[in-house]
This record gives structure tokens, C-alpha cells and sequence, in this order.
């Protein structure tokens, strides 16, 4: 089915320890993501961790009582992307094509 983003935010962040804490979003940022899922547009955490990408709809973002993820718990949240020419691929989790 067709896809509409009105608007959206992206943060992203890259840790090179085997967990990124939740608070690792500030309050001006997480306020910002909070937003855009209230309004129903895109709140994205872009997440980069051990040279792995992910990425995580806000609204999933405080699942679970532990203070941060890792790399499981990243993909089990969100999705673990794929490294096209050396940048991470964001369209397919989004669209569902490989085009």
C-alpha cells in the first residue's frame, strides 16, 4: 500500500559500546520525537552501535524496564538495517522494496 509522510524527525546517535541507554535522547529531543508521534508522522531513532545499524519508531523506544538496549533488544524494537555503499538503508524497513 502507498506510503504518506506528512513530515517526521530522524535522531541519530552511534555508541561504540555494547549498548546505547535510553536517556542517551535528551529532553529537548525526546520531547521533539514525542511530537511527531502524537501527531502521527514519522519519529525515527537512527542508532548506530558496534558499526550495526538500527532503527527504532519512538514509540518503542522505552520498552521493557531496563535503562538501555543492545543489540538484540535493538532489533527486536526496531530494525537492524542493511549498509548499501556504505550508508544505511532506510527505505526498505519504510517501503518494503529493495528498489
Amino acid at each position: 500500500f502507498p506510503v504518506t509522510i506528512r513530515a517526521g524527525h530522524l535522531e541519530a546517535k552511534s555508541r561504540e559500546a555494547e549498548r546505547i541507554p535510553k536517556d542517551a535522547l535528551d529532553e529537548v529531543q525526546q520531547a521533539q520525537l514525542q511530537r511527531r508521534v502524537d501527531w502521527k508522522q514519522l519519529a525515527l531513532v537512527l542508532i548506530r552501535l558496534q558499526g550495526v545499524w538500527y532503527m527504532v519508531h519512538y514509540s518503542r523506544w522505552h520498552e521493557g524496564d531496563r535503562q538501555s538496549h543492545n543489540h538484540k533488544q535493538l532489533e527486536e524494537i526496531g530494525y537492524k538495517l542493511k549498509v548499501v555503499e556504505g550508508v544505511p538503508d532506510l527505505l526498505t524497513p519504510l517501503f518494503g522494496t529493495n528498489n
